[in-house]
């Protein structure tokens, strides 16, 4: 299978609202893998593709940054399981970011650059 993938991804656990469709409240979900161009997370609830959802990603203080939340808006490319199962607790979700501001895109970027450079040591 073909990578498709644009830019690499970095495992980190960061917390994450959603603001899911026809809800007042924001969900919680926790990331377990993130990149400039997209999130891959673990949540309580389905979501099918082509959901757009406001993301709220809370970057941790980390190396005299302050912590900091950028709120993209994306888009779920992939839901595992693909339906909706009352005995699933959790889903893994995909969601391509199709909205970013010039700053938050900053800084995710900063936040990744970081994350990647400590790992390399």
């Amino acid at each position: 299978m073909k990578e498709r993938r644009r830019a690499p991804r970095i495992e980190a656990n960061l917390t994450l609202e959603l603001r899911m469709p026809n809800q007042e409240t924001a969900t919680l979900g926790e990331t377990l893998n993130i990149s400039r161009n997209g999130i891959y997370f673990r949540t309580e609830y389905y979501m099918s593709e082509g959901t757009k959802l406001p993301i709220s990603i809370h970057l941790p203080a980390e190396q005299g940054v302050e912590a900091v939340s950028v709120r993209p808006e994306g888009i779920v490319v992939r839901c595992i399981p693909e339906i909706e199962d009352p005995r699933v607790d959790n889903y893994e979700v995909a969601c391509f970011f199709m909205e970013i501001t010039k700053e938050d895109q900053a800084r995710l970027d900063a936040f990744l650059e970081r994350r990647f450079q400590s790992s390399q040591r």
